[in-house]
């Protein structure tokens, strides 16, 4: 199978079915700068206010503290999202596609220690910051900017659909990508599960090329231990799934890759695609193949809980009703709304890093 970028996928290139690289790259910046030229009236909701990205790396420490933090609450809080760096063309950008940029607290004995940020340092940012890379540029290097998490001692970086994750020193500085000591093979996901009974750290992964997305543990020694291929059509956009003490729930929705958009210069080019069925599968964490269910065409954010009652599986979640759908447009409008108010959301994770 021909080698595939996440960026070359992620900025429309035409030819990604046939390993083209980054091809794509000029033509999607070719077409945003055929469109309606910035200025009045036009307005790019993403890089903008709220969403307005941080120019600067900080570190300040012995922060002012309003009321009282417990002298037990020791570790440090972490939240990362995309913080665009050197953005060309508004009109041409999507928030899905900004460098990661990871934002931390430090609590130790009812004291605020430091608060510091910093930009993943994938290849591409190292190369726009005027820093080295250390060793080979990896496949599908990505900037993670979806979740950060803490593993076995390491903190890391996750992004869904292709980079390996990158794993962060306690300040937050890039040690490098980091493929769980040699056995990860492809993509890895933004939202893993942890069993902590187990020992376990679960994840789907999915990629556009492939036929399948891959259910991967992790055992307590750090190691993908076990990898069970499920088959799917279509590519779907798989951002989250669910985990019961004897199943994983794997939620196969209507927004799938899309070649042509690809081709057109989408900066993400997943469509809600009305012939793909949105189904719910149920499969043995032991390994095993998958049960489908249809149900309702709708979209889903995040889940938040998973159980079982008997022979009942019981999931919470935020859905988004039909159609969903992930593009903008290069005026800087959305394609499409939600259906709930305001624009889009930006999405941003976080977690909580003890000492304990």
């Amino acid at each position: 199978m021909a080698e595939h970028t996440r960026r070359s996928v992620l900025l429309g290139a035409a030819g990604v079915a046939a390993g083209t690289g980054l091809a794509g790259t000029a033509g999607a910046r070719a077409r945003a700068a055929s469109g309606p030229a910035p200025g009045a009236g036009h307005r790019f909701p993403y890089p903008e206010g709220a969403f307005k990205p941080v120019a600067e790396e900080l570190t300040a420490f012995g922060l002012p503290v309003t009321g009282h933090v417990p002298r037990e609450l020791n570790g440090r809080y972490l939240r990362t999202g995309p913080n665009v760096l050197g953005l060309e063309d508004p009109r041409a950008h999507h928030w899905m596609l900004g460098e990661g940029m990871v934002h931390g607290v430090r609590l130790r004995e009812g004291k605020a220690e430091w608060y510091r940020n910093r930009w993943v340092r994938s290849s591409q940012v190292a190369r726009k910051l005027g820093e080295p890379y250390p060793g080979p540029v990896p496949p599908d290097d990505f900037p993670c900017n979806t979740h950060v998490i803490g593993h076995r001692g390491r903190v890391l970086a996750l992004q869904e659909s292709g980079p390996l994750p990158y794993e962060l020193d306690e300040e937050l500085g890039t040690v490098g990508t980091y493929d769980f000591r040699g056995t990860l093979e492809g993509a890895f996901t933004a939202h893993t599960k942890f069993d902590a009974h187990a020992g376990e750290l679960h994840a789907i992964a999915y990629y556009p090329a492939w036929d399948h997305v891959r259910h991967l543990v992790v055992d307590p020694a750090g190691r993908v231990s076990r990898t069970t291929r499920i088959p799917v059509a279509d590519a779907p956009m798989i951002h989250d799934f669910a985990l019961t003490e004897n199943h994983v729930v794997v939620l196969d929705m209507p927004v799938t890759f899309d070649m042509a958009a690809a081709g057109s210069g989408a900066p993400v080019p997943y469509v809600w695609n009305t012939a793909h069925p949105a189904r719910v599968g149920v499969v043995p964490r032991a390994g095993g193949a998958a049960r489908w269910f249809e149900v309702d065409p709708v979209y889903y954010s995040h889940t938040l809980n998973a159980y079982e009652e008997g022979e009942r599986i019981v999931v919470d979640m935020t859905n988004f009703p039909a159609p969903f759908l992930v593009a903008q447009d290069f005026t800087g409008e959305p394609v499409a709304r939600i259906h709930l108010p305001g624009r889009v959301p930006l999405g941003f994770h976080g977690s909580w890093i003890s000492d304990a």
